[in-house]
């Protein structure tokens, strides 16, 4: 019962922020509405969220299994950045770190130098 509260919860502040997102940068930047402190960007504002939670309900509906949808992706993701990001982060770190040293690369203590002054 409480997972569920939670995400109803989440699923509200996750379509305001959304809605708000949508509103700002495509209708305020794109379509030149009025921004949301005007009266009248209120009520534009106003009328678009039916619009927003039909066609989020409507997207929830036409995939049968919603969570294993999300799942799929999580999955096809994961890996992937837990697996690359770590050892470039690492290789990024030795080149800058060899860098500052004046050194080209350096395995296992020995280094060769690059004797720039001359």
């Amino acid at each position: 019962m409480i997972s569920l509260v939670a995400a109803l919860i989440a699923t509200g502040l996750y379509g305001h922020v959304g809605i708000k997102v949508l509103y700002n940068n495509i209708l305020v930047d794109i379509f030149n509405a009025p921004p949301l402190a005007a009266r009248r960007g209120e009520l534009i504002y106003a009328y678009t969220l039916p619009i927003w939670w039909t066609i989020g309900f409507v997207i929830a509906a036409v995939i049968p299994d919603y969570c294993w949808f999300v799942v799929v992706i999580y999955v096809s993701t994961l890996p992937d950045l837990t697996y690359t990001i770590p050892p470039f982060s690492g290789l990024a770190y030795d080149i800058r770190k060899d860098g500052m040293r004046n050194q080209w690369w350096s395995f296992g203590g020995g280094a060769v130098s690059a004797d720039l002054s001359d």
